[in-house]
């Protein structure tokens, strides 16, 4: 999860071009959920290049442990 769900809702405000809401709302799209949805695709992204990040070490450490030899079992994957 990358924030609690059940928290309550609030109220911000935000600077965007005035055209945009207008037309959202003649078409019926929910800003609010809209927001919500782009906001926490940014908070993934986000989340996962931290994690690549404090994680590289260790994948290049694996990484160059298996270049040579292979894989544990190499020999009995069949993909």
């Amino acid at each position: 999860m990358l924030y609690d769900q059940a928290t309550p809702k609030k109220a911000t405000n935000h600077n965007i071009n005035s055209g945009l809401p207008e037309r959202a709302r003649s078409i019926s799209i929910d800003l609010s959920a809209r927001q919500e949805k782009a906001l926490e695709a940014k908070l993934a992204e986000s989340e996962a290049e931290k994690w690549q990040r404090e994680n590289s070490n260790a994948i290049k450490a694996y990484n160059d442990a298996i270049d040579e030899p292979g894989c544990f079992a190499e020999e009995y994957r069949a993909f």
